[in-house]
C-alpha cells in the first residue's frame, strides 16, 4: 500500500485492521499466534488482523530489507511441498539471525508473537507554551497501562495533513509537524517535550499508524 498507494492509503488500511482487531477480541483469554488453531471465533482476527500487522510492525523493528531476506531463507529452507510443515516457531528462528539486535528482537517475538501483549496508552497533562526565541514547547506525559513494550513517536502539528485537493485551502492549512519518539514498557510512563517553530494545534501520539494498540482514540488531542 505504502509503495503503489501511498502513506495515507496504508494508514486507512492499518486503522481498519487495528479496529477489526480491538472489536473481535477477548482480552485475558486470547490465545498467541503460536497457539491459534482456528476453533475459538476470534482467532481469524487473531491470524490475519494481528497477525499481519506484527508480522509488519517486526519488518519495521528489523529492517524491510533485512526481514525480507528472513523469508527468502525460510522459503530455502522450507520449499513447497515439504512433508513437515513449519510453524511459527520455525519463522521466528529462521529470521533471527537477520535482525540487528538479537536482544530486542526476541522481546518483541516473546510479547506480540508467543504472547498476547497490547499496549493500551493514555496521552496526560499535556500543555503548550511561547518561548522568548518566537518557539512553542509542548509537554506531557505517556502512559501505558497495557501488557507490551512500546517504542512510539508524538508528534505536535499544525494544519492538515492529508487535505482536499483544492489549492486555495491546502495553502491555507499548510501541514507543519515536530516530533519525538518514546519506548515504554508495561504499565510505564514517560514525559516528554516537543519543541516547535511553529504554534501546534493538535498533539497525536503515533501519528503513522505503525503499532497496534488499544485507546486509540485517547492519543489526539487539541491544543
Amino acid at each position: 500500500m505504502d509503495q503503489v498507494m501511498g502513506e495515507q492509503a496504508r494508514i486507512g488500511l492499518t486503522k481498519q485492521i487495528e479496529m477489526d482487531y480491538i472489536m473481535k477480541r477477548q482480552g485475558d483469554d486470547e490465545r498467541p499466534l503460536t497457539k491459534i488453531d482456528g476453533t475459538r471465533d476470534t482467532d481469524q482476527s487473531i491470524t490475519y488482523s494481528r497477525g499481519g500487522m506484527v508480522f509488519w510492525m517486526l519488518s519495521n523493528l528489523m529492517g524491510r530489507e533485512n526481514f525480507n531476506k528472513g523469508l527468502a531463507e525460510m522459503i530455502r529452507r522450507f520449499p513447497a511441498g515439504t512433508a513437515d510443515a513449519p510453524l511459527v516457531e520455525d519463522l521466528l528462528e529462521t529470521i533471527r539471525p537477520f535482525a540487528p539486535d538479537k536482544m530486542q528482537y526476541d522481546q518483541f517475538a516473546a510479547e506480540w508473537i508467543k504472547g498476547s501483549a497490547l499496549p493500551n496508552l493514555f496521552l496526560d497533562d499535556i500543555a503548550k507554551s511561547a518561548s522568548a526565541d518566537q518557539s512553542w514547547l509542548v509537554k506531557g506525559k505517556l502512559r501505558n497501562d497495557g501488557t507490551s513494550t512500546i517504542e512510539i513517536e508524538i508528534a505536535a502539528t499544525k494544519g492538515e495533513r492529508f487535505p482536499e485537493k483544492d489549492t486555495e485551502s491546502a495553502e491555507k492549512t499548510a501541514f507543519q509537524q515536530a516530533r519525538t519518539k518514546l519506548r515504554l514498557g508495561p504499565n510505564a510512563s514517560a514525559d516528554f517535550e516537543i519543541k516547535c517553530n511553529f504554534e501546534p494545534d493538535q498533539i497525536v501520539a503515533d501519528p503513522d499508524f505503525k503499532q497496534l494498540m488499544r485507546g486509540r482514540d485517547r492519543l489526539e488531542k487539541k491544543l
